[in-house]
């Protein structure tokens, strides 16, 4: 039996006007299977916007109160050990922001730091994750969601972040995902963002595998046309980030970490 069976996805987004990007499937596990009940930007969510600390604000707010679920979302929620400057995690979420006040700034010490380089966690590599932590595609996202997401519940001791913090019964649990992980694992990974037939003919064969193996039941006509017609992608990469955290609860010992690495650089679920 799942640990969780309310599950939360989220395809994540550091940018300006993240409230466009920044978007959340909900739904519910049975017999190892999700069924979608909704998919939302989050300037849809309550209380949400279109600007980026509106929008970022709003979707703490709704993963705080979801305190029955297991909430996946697509960005590092750590960095390689060496570059942590910190033997714990939750210090290292705390003091982020203090040492990077802005994400340029992150990124131009960690370039510094790595003399140039982008190497990756080793669950990075294990996972096949596409970017490293503050790659120039990635790096708004990695600042934005530690110090906009991770910190303030973390401080609050609103949620656990797995597999850093052990579950706690009445708290959402947050695991990292990433939807590129969980394709090239199902042997999916195909060009699907984007307008016109090809992209969205990729879309619909990726969401008729998902169903067709039994990770997603068949999505009511509404919800399929949201996650087929949505050009960038990010409904269906919420929906996948959803599958990727209904994995991840699929028995407590998953939740739990394997070693010293873990609890410091995460894990992602895939």
């Amino acid at each position: 039996m799942a640990v969780r069976e309310h599950v939360i996805g989220v395809d994540f987004s550091g940018a300006r006007d993240a409230g466009k990007y920044v978007w959340l499937a909900e739904g519910r596990v049975k017999n190892g299977a999700l069924t979608l009940d909704s998919c939302c930007p989050a300037r849809a969510l309550a209380g949400g916007g279109i600007a980026h600390d509106i929008a970022i604000a709003a979707l703490v707010d709704r993963l705080r109160r979801a305190r029955t679920a297991v909430a996946g979302l697509d960005f590092p929620f750590s960095l390689p050990v060496q570059f942590m400057g910190q033997a714990d995690w939750s210090r290292f979420v705390g003091g982020f922001a203090g040492l990077y006040p802005t994400a340029e700034l992150f990124r131009a010490a960690l370039n510094r730091a790595a003399g140039g380089k982008e190497p990756k966690r080793r669950t990075d590599v294990d996972a096949r994750t596409p970017f490293g932590a503050w790659n120039l595609r990635m790096y708004r996202q990695t600042w934005s969601g530690i110090t906009g997401v991770l910190a303030p519940l973390v401080r609050n001791d609103d949620v656990r972040v797995a597999p850093m913090q052990a579950a706690h019964c009445g708290k959402p649990i947050l695991v990292e995902t990433c939807p590129a992980s969980l394709l090239k694992a199902e042997g999916l990974y195909v060009p699907y963002k984007g307008r016109g037939e090809g992209p969205r003919a990729a879309r619909e064969g990726i969401l008729g595998a998902l169903v067709a193996r039994n990770l997603l039941r068949r999505p009511t006509e509404r919800l399929r046309a949201l996650l087929l017609d949505n050009a960038g992608g990010d409904a269906l990469d919420a929906a996948l980030a959803a599958i990727c955290a209904m994995r991840a609860s699929a028995s407590a010992s998953t939740l739990l970490p394997a070693d010293e690495t873990d609890r410091l650089e995460a894990k992602v679920y895939f």
